[in-house]
């Protein structure tokens, strides 16, 4: 993406330290696993951006980037049915040092009905000089043992920044990818000067774009990239969901005039072929000139049905989690109903298990806060990780599991639990 990363980060940790202080919680008597857990990545590693997924024998598998100074490796570690470390770490990326992530944008997971392992990631440009990255899939047909060399997702040559990426593979083997693209994006220089200082010149952040494509051979090869959106909050990640009636719906955050940005969705009845304009799934009336580096995430209940869970804030409510359903294939969204005001920045995450849908998040005190939902208010009991954030989750043999960041002697490492 086109700020540098220490500006994004800087932006996410002055967003989250403003909204910390918004609201109380809706939860009641958190449960709390404490330490609890097992920590996934090597010790005295520098590791984040952690992405889990089951497979169809009920294992686990954790991916997550190991970082050293720049360059980064993206790696798989399995886990059984019963949550226990199982053999060594697979290293994804071909070459050494390639893969590119940051707290926004992590490596996506998805298995496929055959229990083929799909992972979508950045990959750095060969010119180290170059701006941007390449979009890339792995795939593995041996559980996750080893893996192919990647396939090119975005179709562009210039270099160009693909990033905020989703992933998501229908039961017929269709891959379906959507992105936040800059290959259109103009940049423009503003100046700005205090009182004895010299000028400083600097790039505007534009808005973004959403792009997608998908695969009709398992992920081999992509169909030419299609355009879904312009003017989409730049740091924001995009979702992509395969439902299975046969919709694919994507997710993104619309910048509105005068700066109010609200999650937005598109839906397709064609496997993919073509997708209908947006629909803004609430008036949230939040108007804010920043990046909230938080996406929706996305879930289906049954046919024509889609649950949308987001972060949001604005004069209509609380800052907060708020989740919201449509009964009629994305068209039209019931008012969106609050899961928790104890919530910060980062994207949500949103999952069915046959019962109510069960939001998994980032609470302003530091924990990985898990409650159930729906359309009326919640005020349910909580289970929250102690020393959590950036959670992604998924249900392993009708469990909650989830993989977490989880800082320990200035180190962030990577830890799974099963609660």
């Amino acid at each position: 993406m086109n700020f540098s990363l220490w500006y994004r980060l800087a932006v996410f940790a002055c967003l989250g330290a403003a909204l910390a202080g918004c609201g109380g919680s809706r939860t009641a008597s958190p449960k709390d696993p404490a330490k609890l857990g097992v920590r996934i990545s090597p010790e005295g590693t520098k590791a984040a951006e952690p992405a889990i997924v089951a497979d169809a024998a009920g294992n686990a598998l954790v991916a997550y980037v190991e970082h050293n100074g720049k360059a980064g490796d993206l790696f798989i570690q399995k886990l059984d049915r019963n949550g226990k470390l199982e053999g060594d770490r697979v290293r994804v990326n071909p070459l050494a040092g390639e893969a590119k992530a940051w707290k926004g944008d992590p490596p996506v997971l998805a298995v496929g009905a055959d229990g083929t392992i799909f992972v979508s990631w950045t990959r750095a440009l060969p010119d180290p000089e170059a701006r941007g990255n390449d979009l890339v899939l792995s795939i593995s047909k041996d559980s996750g043992h080893s893996f192919g060399a990647p396939a090119k997702i975005n179709d562009d040559e210039k270099p160009a920044s693909h990033g905020m990426h989703s992933l998501a593979v229908d039961d017929s083997g269709r891959v379906f990818a959507a992105w936040l693209d800059e290959r259109n994006i103009k940049y423009e220089e503003h100046s700005t000067k205090t009182a004895g200082a010299a000028m400083h010149h600097e790039e505007k952040e534009p808005n973004s774009e959403v792009y997608y494509s998908y695969s009709r051979d398992g992920g081999k090869t992509f169909l030419p990239n299609r355009k879904i959106a312009t003017e989409v909050c730049p740091c924001c990640k995009t979702a992509v969901l395969a439902a299975s009636d046969g919709t694919v719906y994507v997710s993104w955050r619309q910048v509105l005039k005068d700066d109010f940005r609200h999650i937005a969705v598109s839906h397709s009845n064609d496997s993919g072929e073509t997708f209908s304009p947006g629909v803004i799934v609430s008036d949230d009336k939040w108007q804010i000139n920043a990046c909230p580096v938080s996406g929706a995430s996305m879930a289906s209940g049954g046919p024509q049905t889609l649950e949308v869970l987001w972060f949001a804030g604005g004069t209509e409510g609380d800052l907060g989690i708020y989740f919201t359903r449509s009964t009629d294939g994305g068209r039209t969204f019931d008012a969106r109903t609050i899961v928790d005001d104890n919530a910060i920045g980062g994207t949500p995450v949103l999952l069915t298990n046959g019962s109510k849908p069960t939001a998994v998040f980032t609470g302003a005190d530091e924990r990985v806060y898990s409650i159930e939902t729906n359309d009326t208010p919640t005020d349910g009991e909580a289970t929250a990780i102690a020393d959590g954030s950036l959670p992604s989750a998924t249900y392993l043999n009708g469990k909650l599991a989830t993989a977490f960041v989880r800082n320990t002697n200035s180190k962030s490492e990577v830890w799974f639990v099963v609660s």
